[in-house]
């Protein structure tokens, strides 16, 4: 039996994540979660501060999984408008809005433009248009020194 190893150049299209692979998704939460604790804790110092955020991006990361547990198994409870605070929501959507400010990697752009040469770029990722928007612009234009 042969096998052929085919190379590169052999594609025609380019199929990828974006959040992870181009985009800093982890730097981008880590940041938004910090600047919510700096605003709560001003005077924490920054090792503890970078330790709560730790504990915080934690516990959100075990009640989403205990909440997809939930729906999995038929036990999953809702909580209405009711028992969440307006802050707690503001905070929430603030959080959920930060993507338009994930970082990408250093060489992501330029990386982008060479490939854009050669091949078809597409985009697979499970993220809404209006939150990727901000990103394509980013991916598109290149960051400047302010993003």
């Amino acid at each position: 039996m042969s096998t052929t190893t085919r190379k590169l150049t052999d594609y025609k299209v380019l199929i990828f994540d974006v959040y992870g692979t181009l985009a800093d998704w982890e730097s981008g939460a880590f940041m938004s979660a910090e600047g919510d604790l700096q605003t709560q804790y001003p005077d924490m110092l920054y090792s503890d501060l970078l330790a709560k955020v730790h504990e915080v991006l934690e516990e959100r990361l075990k009640a989403l999984s205990d909440v997809e547990q939930g729906e999995a198994t038929g036990t999953a409870t809702l909580v209405g408008n009711s028992t969440t605070t307006p802050s707690a929501e503001d905070a929430h959507k603030s959080f959920g809005a930060s993507i338009q400010n994930w970082p990408m990697f250093p060489d992501t752009c330029d990386a982008l433009r060479r490939l854009a040469k050669h091949f078809k770029l597409v985009v697979l990722s499970n993220v809404d248009r209006q939150s990727f928007r901000h990103t394509h612009a980013l991916l598109s234009e290149g960051p400047s020194w302010t993003t």
